[in-house]
């Protein structure tokens, strides 16, 4: 039996999935593998969450990202974020998005005024 999810996402979206795992049958396991199949993550559709729907789930998650471009765990388990992803499969808007510019910056040759620092108050190994 699968758990039933009312999902807000950041974007203010109300969704309501259930989250899908090893075991579980049923219509919406048939509507993910569905969705699977036409991201090219599965061959066939069907009602039963076996092991190879397992195995495309975890590709599917580990090819992409949640709604804030993060990576999705890849658990094989089919909750909130891993929906979203489904729902959204083109993240090029999200992985685009420029890189705030202190993340881009390397620190001064020597390292950073903190290591530095930390650095002449750590005695000589010899």
């Amino acid at each position: 039996m699968a758990d039933f999810l009312a999902i807000c996402n950041w974007n203010g979206e109300k969704m309501v999935k259930m989250t899908l795992k090893k075991n579980n049958t049923g219509e919406a396991v048939r509507q993910l593998t569905q969705i699977l199949v036409e991201r090219g993550h599965l061959k066939e559709p069907s009602n039963i969450f076996d092991l190879t729907l397992k195995h495309a789930v975890e590709e599917f998650q580990a090819r992409h990202v949640d709604e804030r471009g993060r990576p999705l765990v890849v658990d094989g388990i089919v909750g909130p974020m891993t929906w979203w992803a489904l729902e959204h499969p083109d993240n090029t808007d999200i992985l685009d998005q420029p890189v705030a510019d202190h993340l881009t910056q390397m620190p001064p040759i020597g390292g950073s005024p903190c290591a530095c620092s930390n650095i002449r108050l750590c005695p000589e190994s010899h």
